[in-house]
């Protein structure tokens, strides 16, 4: 998480660990301009870990990065994630 008042080149320039992962994974340099499975999420309200955790996710038609964007998000919500509904 970074701030939002942070400054605007570096939130332009910060980048998360899937998109470093799928770098490696597909050996190049992916644009990560524009997919927002690739940045990090700005916030000036941190989440607390327990607001979800009664809460159950599974999502549909994503993969690779995406999916796994969305599977990180939910858990660090606290919230359990779930490939099969």
């Amino acid at each position: 998480l970074i701030t939002s008042s942070s400054s605007s080149s570096l939130r332009d320039r910060v980048v998360n660990e899937l998109w470093v992962e799928e770098c490696c994974s597909e050996g190049r340099l992916i644009d990560y301009k524009g997919k927002a499975h690739y940045r990090p999420i700005i916030t000036d309200h941190p989440p607390r870990r327990d607001a979800f955790t009664d809460l159950r996710v599974s999502v549909s038609g994503f993969l690779g990065a995406e999916r796994e964007f969305y599977s990180k998000i939910t858990m660090s919500l606290g919230a359990t994630f779930t490939e099969n509904l």
